[in-house]
């Protein structure tokens, strides 16, 4: 995962990665990534770099912010 605090989604700094195994009898995965406070961001990008078979889909992403952040 990645985040910028321009106001333009441009430079990129990563702020988390996480690696998944993936097994043939499971048909969905759910993963969970922290980011240490202090980490401000404008635009989150996240990069999947390997997939099953070339195919990767997000069903649904969730971002939880910190008491009295915007």
């Amino acid at each position: 995962m990645e985040k910028s605090i321009k106001s333009n989604p441009i430079e990129f700094d990563v702020i988390g990665e996480k690696g998944m195994k993936i097994e043939d009898s499971i048909r969905f995965v759910t993963s969970e990534l922290k980011v240490s406070n202090g980490s401000d961001a404008r635009h989150i990008k996240f990069v999947i770099t390997d997939a099953y078979d070339s195919f990767v889909a997000i069903q649904h992403i969730k971002v939880d912010f910190a008491k009295g952040s915007r």
